[in-house]
């Protein structure tokens, strides 16, 4: 991870441990209440307050584990994968 990353990483990291319990609630239902398996790339980048093209780049560069639907799609990212992005479990390309 280059320095940029892991310094989004950290601000990341440094935001929701700001956050009350009831935000952290608020966070969690966000990520398995939605009754989906899955984020968009907008949805990710929203919670991870990131451009949608740094999630993508993540994506790309085996920092987020993904998956497309079909070939044409957009990325999909897990709520699992996300959760472990936010506990700092940064997935690494196999």
């Amino acid at each position: 991870m280059n320095v940029d990353e892991q310094d989004v990483m950290d601000r990341v990291i440094a935001n929701l441990e700001e956050l009350s319990s009831e935000e952290l609630e608020s966070v969690e239902n966000f990520l398995i209440c939605r009754g989906r398996a899955f984020l968009s790339v907008s949805e990710t980048a929203s919670l991870l307050n990131v451009n949608a093209d740094t999630v993508r780049r993540y994506i790309r560069e085996g920092h987020l584990k993904a998956s497309r639907i079909s070939p044409r799609s957009d990325w999909r990212i897990s709520y699992h994968t996300i959760a472990k992005l936010l506990d700092g479990d940064i997935y690494e390309r196999n």
